[in-house]
């Protein structure tokens, strides 16, 4: 049996080859072996597992994806630029060529090679691989390009871009089963989440119709060419959930193929393939549709949890109608008292209670106070800082506060 699978809708991620059979043989491989399928492009595929019994040896075997589990190796990487004198800068990390991370992954993993192309994270920081596993970095990268990566006949890593506008294959009634619908989402927009900065972006139209989206710096540019690639020439994408429990095909679908039925193309997320004297029997699916916009909604409650609400308290503080308040919480009773500011012209404020400071300044020195400007040296924490300011009409105008280096 030929196993494939892909989670979500098809738009990012890790398609695994898994292959399993019996054969006559009281043989006892050894583990890691490869295993050759001759006949349909499929990659070559390693013993996982293996059992015996009254002559036949089952094995279970998978493709290099599999090795991707294992830490990546970052033992070669700098995390920063180097200065003129040869030291590390930590003001700059250093980036590298994504095809360069790609590549060491494909040669730690076992893969004859890498050749992914990408086209919107072409560089990755140190902190984009560093203490991550190879299948993490491949599905981060995987997000943003949109599309999945794959072993491909030849045993080296691929990525396939995610397409809108593949045609489905024909299958005739008398070869399947009975096709089972679960829900179709049309997809008119997405709304990316940044989750380096936190930022989101939206494209396309219609909040009902969007994808919520995730990646690593994700940008207002990136998400509209990923809402570009998602929707393609006709400016929507119909996601359809369905199932097929046994077809006779001509051969293993890929992942990402679809079958057409009734006007619609039902894309092959999860397929598993039996090799019998009828030929290739296919169960296939897709997961069924959320239409319930939850994703979206979970999305604006998790931003209006991050933003201040009014009345709402936040440690000592309240945002109130009147402006902030500083709050005191007893806890004996969980009574509170809560003190407020007042603003006046010329840029003063009036605090409804009083301010300690812990930390006195230890030392004044005037340095200069003419009629239109002065210094005064402060001595405050340990450090000494300089307040500089100019005198017009009676108030302080140009405010300057900075250390003092001796």
């Amino acid at each position: 049996m030929l196993e494939r699978s892909l989670s979500g809708k098809g738009f990012d991620g890790i398609s695994t080859n898994c292959f399993s059979c019996d054969i006559y043989t009281d043989t006892v491989f050894s583990e890691g072996a490869e295993v050759i399928f001759d006949g349909y492009l499929l990659p070559s595929f390693y013993i996982a597992s293996q059992s015996h019994s009254a002559g036949v040896s089952h094995i279970e075997c998978y493709d290099c994806c599999k090795n991707l589990d294992i830490p990546f190796d970052y033992s070669g990487y700098e995390q920063f630029e180097k200065s003129s004198d040869g030291t590390e800068d930590k003001s700059r990390p250093k980036w590298y060529p994504t095809s360069q991370v790609l590549g060491s992954i494909a040669a730690q993993c076992g893969f004859s090679g890498s050749s992914p192309a990408v086209s919107r994270l072409e560089k990755l920081c140190y902190n984009d691989f560093a203490g991550k596993s190879c299948r993490q970095i491949l599905e981060d990268i995987s997000k943003i390009e949109l599309g999945h990566f794959l072993c491909i006949s030849g045993n080296a890593l691929a990525f396939v871009p995610f397409s809108p506008d593949k045609e489905g294959a024909e299958l005739l009634e008398a070869d399947r089963s009975e096709i089972i619908l679960r829900g179709c989402k049309s997809i008119t927009g997405i709304v990316a989440e940044d989750e380096i900065y936190g930022g989101i972006y939206s494209s396309g139209s219609g909040w009902r119709n969007t994808e919520i989206i995730s990646g690593r710096y994700l940008s207002k540019e990136r998400a509209a060419a990923m809402v570009s690639q998602l929707l393609g020439g006709g400016g929507c994408y119909e996601y359809n959930g369905w199932e097929c429990a046994e077809a006779v095909v001509s051969m293993p679908f890929n992942i990402g193929d679809c079958i057409a039925y009734n006007g619609k193309a039902l894309p092959i997320l999860d397929i598993s393939c039996r090799f019998t004297d009828m030929g290739i029997i296919a169960s296939m699916s897709a997961p069924a549709a959320d239409t319930s916009f939850s994703e979206y909604r979970e999305l604006y409650a998790r931003q209006l949890d991050g933003t201040v609400r009014l009345d709402r308290l936040f440690g000592c503080s309240r945002m109130t109608r009147d402006g902030v308040k500083l709050v005191y919480i007893n806890e004996s009773d969980g009574t509170t008292e809560e003190s407020g500011f007042e603003t006046f012209a010329g840029g003063i404020a009036k605090f409804a209670g009083a301010v300690l400071d812990t930390v006195m300044p230890t030392e004044i020195e005037s340095v200069t106070d003419t009629a239109s400007e002065a210094e005064r040296h402060i001595t405050y924490g340990g450090k000494k800082y300089s307040l500089k300011y100019k005198k017009e009409n009676g108030k302080k105008t140009d405010i300057s506060f900075t250390e003092v280096v001796e």
